[in-house]
């Protein structure tokens, strides 16, 4: 986990937060604690149409164990989505 938070932190941004202009799925559970529904909405809001955006009902942080079919029927869409 060090590792990878030490990368993270000595990467630039701007090479990788866009995804390199490719179509990005944003997974935003409503009842997150640490992540208001105003902030995935501002996420959906500054990818615009790059980002599929879909809000989770009844689910917390912890999304796969949460809502599995849910979210596993979601990533299915946006690939065939992808063609």
């Amino acid at each position: 986990a060090a590792g990878t938070r030490g990368a993270a932190l000595g990467s630039v941004p701007d090479l990788w937060w866009r995804a390199g202009g490719k179509p990005i799925l944003i997974l935003h559970p409503l009842q997150d604690a640490m992540a208001s529904p105003e902030q995935g909405r501002a996420a959906r809001d500054a990818f615009g149409a790059q980002a599929d955006y879909v809000e989770i009902p009844d689910c917390g942080h912890a999304i796969l164990p949460e809502q599995p079919a849910f979210i596993a029927r979601e990533i299915c869409g946006f690939l065939k989505r992808q063609g």
